[in-house]
């Protein structure tokens, strides 16, 4: 049983992707079950009504009360518990209390990454997300990281939960693009994906994108969700010289976002830190090649499928988009690698991974 943690609060994201493909993919395993139960949720990967998760309905007015909904909704969520007797529940989300929880299963935790901890600043609002966060680690049966990186980040700082922790690579869904074309999307672009803030480094790659002149006169640069670019976002594109309109962002669904892959010269994807980075699977499974950092989990997921630069240098983003952008070879064989590296990460072999973990908890002492 997944609880409603992450869905009453999130309506897009790679945490609840993540756990709505799963429960899907565990649901197909013999003997599986898997529910969510998420009342009043705001998340857009669910459906309204779903008869696979009966206790789980969307908010009529997605905004109201969204800060105390994941512990407003605990004590249905323990009452659902009660009455279905699931063997394992499985945390979505680091809000809510130890005794806010049903007891009698087993509980299991997803670490996705340690992010929060090494960009903490002080404030009270990331001190106590940091100790939530840990409490829930530390009252959980077992652990599963999203890739090896963060399992090395979170045992660095928490060395005793190694017992508890496996490993489990996400999936990425093979995404039918939309039919017809999109006329937002120009005819030469590389492409960003997702928020654009903080560790998400994209001012480097405005700097960068400014900087390759050839690259400006000929490729636009498309922003993938995210919301409209800010007004500090707009200032840096004038002072380093890219001309208005160059820089574009949009918005829509799966399908959309599809295309937008499959059409692109490159992802460009320069983040200081990830857990696992799933615009590179759902880039490399498109066949669009990847440009990305040297860092966190990035090498471990692409291998030798995306052209690394350091994102620390400017220069050398502007150097490994120049290499793809103008050797057709190299954008050739990143995307020949990309689409073979991609079968390494299906949803069926998140599943299999994930309920060999739940086993393991019911086999070990109570």
């Amino acid at each position: 049983m997944f609880d409603h943690q992450i869905f009453v609060v999130q309506a897009y994201g790679g945490f609840t992707k993540y756990f709505v493909a799963l429960s899907r993919a565990l649901r197909e395993l013999p003997g599986m079950q898997a529910e969510i139960v998420a009342p009043a949720h705001v998340n857009e990967y669910l459906g309204p009504v779903d008869s696979h998760h009966p206790l789980t309905f969307r908010m009529r007015h997605p905004r109201r009360g969204l800060k105390y909904r994941p512990k407003l909704l605990a004590p249905l969520f323990k009452l659902a518990a009660k009455l279905q007797h699931p063997n394992v529940i499985h945390e979505t989300h680091y809000i809510l209390e130890g005794e806010q929880l049903p007891r009698g299963a087993k509980v299991m935790a997803t670490c996705h990454d340690m992010i929060i901890e090494q960009l903490a600043d002080g404030s009270a609002g990331s001190t106590d997300a940091i100790r939530h966060k840990r409490q829930a680690l530390e009252r959980a049966d077992g652990i599963i990281c999203i890739s090896a990186s963060t399992r090395g980040e979170l045992l660095q700082r928490y060395p005793h939960l190694e017992p508890k922790v496996t490993v489990v690579h996400h999936g990425v869904d093979a995404v039918v693009p939309r039919a017809d074309e999109c006329n937002a999307l120009p005819a030469h672009y590389l492409l960003f994906v997702g928020m654009r803030g903080g560790y998400k480094n994209f001012a480097a790659v405005l700097r960068a994108y400014g900087a390759a002149r050839a690259v400006l006169d000929h490729f636009h640069l498309v922003c993938f969700g995210g919301g409209p670019l800010t007004a500090a976002e707009q200032r840096l594109c004038a002072e380093t010289g890219i001309p208005a309109g160059r820089v574009l962002q949009l918005s829509g669904d799966d399908a959309l976002l599809a295309q937008a892959y499959q059409r692109a010269a490159a992802l460009v994807y320069p983040s200081l830190q990830e857990g696992f980075g799933m615009p590179l699977t759902e880039a490399m499974i498109q066949g669009c090649p990847v440009v990305c950092s040297r860092t966190s989990c990035f090498p471990e997921i692409c291998e030798a499928a995306a052209e690394y630069f350091d994102p620390h240098r400017d220069d050398s983003i502007r150097e490994a988009i120049e290499q793809v952008l103008e050797h057709p070879a190299r954008s050739d064989e990143l995307r020949r690698l990309g689409r073979n590296r991609a079968t390494a990460f299906t949803w069926q072999r998140c599943a299999v991974g994930t309920a060999a973990a739940y086993q393991k908890l019911q086999e070990s002492t109570p």
